[in-house]
């Protein structure tokens, strides 16, 4: 493997320049490291990188990379639209994270947001893409199985770590709105708007016919043949919501659910507190428990695609490099009903928990006349 496989921009003179940002003056070596499992990665091709180099005092210097990259296959980057969410991506390493550190650096607090990997370098000319990140396996940290939930521990991690991610925007949002609004800008939607709705829908059927399979088979009294139509809100609430429906069991929400708010709330809070805004102005709690009542639904409009996908066994997931000019997304994304009680319990759950907190109405269900009609719910939230 050579450097060139990452990106033809991608050079010995990159690996200098990441030394550099390490402390050194020059690189001296480097060598890649396993590669990602398959189904963990779409959009880009993943690299494991140790690059090695010097510093003034002729010492060692090492640097361990997670390096994204665009896919060489030309039909894959066009079916998983790479370049769009490669230009978003390196845009927030770029120029969301700096804004935040200087807000952060203005309001001098006692323990600044810094739960994210270093970005050492990166390349956008929507050819040749590619972003080099600090591997924090080094610290400990390891990916999540991708077919497994979270547990109770983690979820309670993740749960403070995501607060305090939001609570530094909702800071930054009341205390320097201006600039707050232009560092928005550098980022664009991805993923639900209107123009990309084409791209999406096929797939969105195929997701619709294994919820509904799912349901119907877990809980054969449900009128399954109906889902909620509108999931998506635009409210920073989705990330919150999204987690917990996706990667927690029904057990874990059961027992722990208010618990895991909390643990949201008064991570965030403390930091808006920290940073010198007002929390019960940027996130009271009312207000929080209102919000996620009003896009709790948004946790079902992500878990009936995501679910299936990280349920997929490696020997489920396509060839992606097999992939033509006339492929479409729901060729590669596409799934069926589940054979697995256990598997169609986990999409069902989702549904039941949405339902008994009362974030999904059966009287707000869209009802199909046909099947030319529009799929179950395309995730916009157009009310």
């Amino acid at each position: 493997m050579s450097l060139t496989d990452i990106s033809r921009e991608f050079t010995e003179t990159t690996l200098t320049e990441i030394v550099k940002k390490a402390g050194g003056t020059m690189h001296t070596s480097y060598k890649f490291g396993k590669t990602v499992k398959k189904g963990d990665s779409y959009l880009s091709k993943v690299f494991r990188l140790s690059v090695y180099g010097l510093n003034e005092d002729n010492g060692t210097v090492e640097v361990h990379l997670i390096v994204k990259a665009m896919p060489q296959n030309m039909a894959r980057r066009a079916v998983f639209r790479s370049a769009d969410f490669f230009r978003n991506e390196i845009n927030f390493y770029t120029h969301v994270i700096p804004a935040w550190e200087r807000f952060q650096k203005r309001r001098s607090p006692q323990r600044a947001f810094k739960e994210y990997p270093i970005c050492y370098v990166s390349y956008c000319d929507g050819e040749n893409d590619f972003i080099a990140l600090e591997d924090v396996n080094v610290f400990g940290y390891s990916s999540p199985i991708r077919q497994e939930c979270i547990s109770l521990e983690e979820c309670l991690l993740t749960m403070s770590t995501l607060g305090r991610f939001h609570g530094v925007s909702l800071a930054f949002s009341e205390l320097e709105p201006e600039e707050f609004e232009k560092t928005c800008k550098c980022l664009e939607e991805t993923y639900f708007a209107e123009k990309y709705r084409s791209w999406y829908k096929d797939f969105l059927e195929s997701a619709l016919i294994v919820a509904r399979d799912a349901i119907k088979r877990t809980y054969p009294a449900t009128k399954c043949e109906t889902i909620a139509e509108n999931f998506l809100q635009e409210n920073l609430y989705d990330d919150l919501i999204s987690l917990v429906s996706r990667k927690c069991n029904q057990s874990l929400r059961d027992s722990h659910y208010e618990t895991l708010l909390k643990t949201y709330h008064e991570s965030a809070s403390k930091i808006i507190s920290d940073l010198g805004a007002d929390p019960e102005k940027a996130l009271a709690w009312s207000e929080l428990l209102k919000e996620i009542k009003d896009v709790g639904r948004f946790g079902c409009g992500m878990g009936i695609e995501s679910l299936p996908m990280s349920m997929l066994e490696d020997d489920e997931v396509k060839d992606l490099d097999e992939i033509t000019v006339d492929t479409k997304l729901s060729d590669v994304w596409n799934i069926k009903p589940f054979k697995d009680a256990s598997k169609r319990q986990r999409i069902a759950d989702m549904f039941k928990h949405a339902v008994d907190l009362g974030y999904l109405k059966y009287d707000d269900i869209y009802h199909f006349k046909n099947e030319a009609e529009e799929p179950l719910l395309y995730l916009l939230g157009s009310r």
